[in-house]
């Protein structure tokens, strides 16, 4: 009599009535106020918005299961496909038959998991309301493609696919994601914003001119975060939490998405200590910034609400793929989220570090699994108290002793024989393994940037002096020599003579033919939205004005600020800017500023460019700072400088 067969198979036995597809529903679910707020703001923009990048990730998804001819993630696609059917192919009973038959309705053609649908629905409500729907289609396809597909599908990415849909958009398109438009305008639902329906690889059109016809030449595209950090001006949490007012609108309303954040969390479908973790460290971080420099940082509750902070910690860094499972974990895991977030936003060169800070976090997931990975019941180390052996040899003699290596201990638990243990299992790698490995692999990239830097310095020197001097030979036609000086509080030097000074402005003096003196063209410096900005604008001491301006170097969004460069009714600012002095010579009779758009009334005023009013407030800085400082200093040595 044969054995009765014992079929063998892992716990748990018992298993919760949920499912992977119940859970992605309750999210869906969940969202759907913010979508309809975020519609109610924006109109129809936002409604093709939304449609657009979730249509585009439910597209990919399936396009690339069908190319890789595996089943979709979850559920089935047709009646007949993959099923076994036994005496209906070639007369075996036991072969697989594939009926390639269309579904029977279009909606079956979708995954039923809802994976991708949340991800399409985070990265819409992650991008302005305002982005090209084209645009917002490709950030689709690299969500699903390069952040889910590529890894090998659900469960097995390793970053959030929205934020790396987000991540592509931010690279391959930075004017247009940095570009935001007000909330609650009248007509929305029945007009786009422009550029929304811009058709692939054209330009998108001037939003100046609707701002304009809508009687809102004072907005400036910037979100309170970047109002904070590039111009000081802060919104009160109040309105920040429910995005009812203009200037405080932004994206999705915080306050309903932490209502979603708590529905989910009520019903267990997210684990709550990671958003807990994430806001609280972020909030107590904020906290002693603001007590250590109150008029330098912001507000904490400010910090709290602004930005993608709320929805990046609710929906994103709890993603069950890509967060951590150790109860130790989870915390560490939220608090290095939180400090990122933090200093990303108060030290980096973009307002907004929500993003980078979860795709940290999850790439820094494995190594914090390790480092929090519980000891199993009954371990102990045999370093600490020893471990007592005896060993008989052949001759009937036994030695005695303590093992002091670490060993496991006699009350650790034993792997099952009823596991299958492969002999060529791979080991697991020590923490010091990958600590030594990162370690030389940073030192080797370290050793070749500063290799790389020394060896091409001198080159990179000559192209400064190059691109220096074709920027004063544009602002003065009829220069062809150039002397540089220092001018300190005491003295003016030539540079090669005196060398720089920690107080001093460097400018240039300009000589033409016969050794005629035709101008100055003086340095400043000013931080825009993204970085510094350098300049260099020309200055007659006969009218006292700066007759034009040339930019050395600038980071700003390409397409908005650097319009500075590009934009005629801009420059016409720089032909007789005043920078007259008082009638002491000790400063500027007048503030140079950069006022909103269409509304300059006075010579030393600045009209700003719509859409770019931080990179144009910058250039006002930059200028007014420089003049402040030089002018008082120059005019009465201005002959000195006059002389060949």
């Amino acid at each position: 009599m044969p054995p009765p067969k014992i079929a063998l198979r892992a716990g748990p036995y018992v298993k919760a009535p949920r499912d992977v597809a119940t859970i992605m529903r309750h999210v869906v679910y969940s969202l759907l106020p913010v979508c309809v707020f975020f519609i109610y703001q924006y109109g129809a923009s936002a409604l093709l918005l939304l449609l657009t990048v979730t249509l585009s990730c439910l597209a990919t998804e399936v396009v690339l299961h069908r190319a890789a001819r595996q089943q979709k993630t979850e559920g089935k696609w047709g009646e007949g496909e993959g099923r076994r059917e036994k005496g209906k192919t070639s007369g075996c009973s036991n072969h697989w038959r594939f009926d390639l038959t269309l579904p029977p309705s279009p909606f079956s053609l979708f995954p039923s998991d809802w994976s991708a649908t949340i991800t399409g629905l985070l990265l819409a409500l992650s991008l302005p309301p305002g982005f090209p729907l084209w645009m917002g289609a490709l950030a689709g396809i690299a969500a699903i493609g390069l952040g889910k597909a590529l890894f090998g599908g659900l469960g097995q990415n390793v970053f959030n696919p929205a934020l790396v849909g987000r991540a592509f958009a931010q690279a391959a398109f930075p004017a247009a994601i940095a570009l935001y438009t007000p909330a609650f305008l009248p007509g929305r639902f029945l007009e786009c914003i422009p550029g929304t329906l811009t058709l692939p690889f054209l330009l998108a059109p001037e939003i100046a001119p609707w701002l304009h016809a809508l009687h809102l030449d004072t907005w400036t595209g910037a979100t309170p975060l970047g109002r904070w950090k590039f111009e000081g001006l802060t919104v009160p949490a109040s309105e920040l939490v429910t995005a009812m007012t203009l200037r405080a609108t932004a994206g999705v309303a915080p306050g309903i998405v932490l209502l979603g954040g708590l529905y989910l969390a009520l019903r267990r479908f997210l684990d709550w200590r990671i958003p807990v973790s994430i806001l609280g460290t972020s909030l107590a971080l904020a906290g002693c910034f603001y007590l250590y420099n109150p008029e330098r940082f912001p507000d904490p509750l400010f910090v709290l609400f602004s930005g993608g902070l709320i929805l990046g910690a609710l929906y994103m860094a709890t993603d069950m793929a890509t967060s951590p499972l150790t109860a130790r974990g989870v915390w560490l895991y939220g608090a290095l989220i939180g400090v990122l977030t933090i200093v990303i936003r108060y030290f980096g060169g973009l307002p907004e570090g929500v993003m980078y800070a979860i795709l940290i976090g999850n790439a820094a997931v494995p190594l914090i699994e390790r480092v929090t990975q519980p000891k199993p019941f009954g371990h102990r180390k045999a370093e600490s108290r020893g471990l007592r052996v005896e060993v008989r040899g052949l001759n009937g003699k036994t030695a005695s002793g303590v093992l002091l290596s670490p060993q496991p201990s006699v009350l650790e638990p034993k792997p099952s024989i009823l596991e299958p243990q492969p002999s060529n299992a791979p080991h697991a790698i020590s923490s010091m393994t990958l600590v030594r490995t990162l370690g030389l692999t940073a030192l080797l990239c370290g050793v070749i940037i500063v290799a790389a830097y020394q060896l091409t310095f001198a080159a990179a020197q000559d192209n400064r002096r190059i691109a220096l001097e074709r920027t004063i030979f544009k602002l003065l036609p009829a220069a062809q020599r150039i002397k540089a000086y220092y001018a300190t509080e005491t003295a003016i030097h030539p540079v090669d003579s005196a060398g720089s000074h920690p107080n001093s402005v460097k400018f240039y003096a300009t000589f033409g033919g016969e050794n005629q003196f035709t101008g100055i063209v003086v340095e400043a410096a000013a931080n825009g939205y993204s970085g510094p900005v350098r300049l260099l604008y020309s200055y007659s001491p006969e009218c006292a004005c700066v007759t034009g301006l040339g930019v050395i170097s600038l980071k700003e969004t390409p397409g908005i600020g650097d319009k500075i460069i590009t934009d005629r009714v801009f420059l016409d600012n720089f032909t007789r800017l005043d920078l007259r002095l008082d009638a002491a010579l000790q400063t500027l009779a007048h503030r140079v500023v950069a006022v909103r758009h269409g509304s300059k009334s006075q010579p030393w005023e600045i009209d700003a460019i719509a859409g770019a009013t931080v990179t144009s407030r910058a250039v006002a800085r930059a200028i007014d700072d420089s003049a402040t400082k030089l002018l008082p200093r120059l005019l009465p040595m201005i002959e000195t400088v006059r002389a060949p």
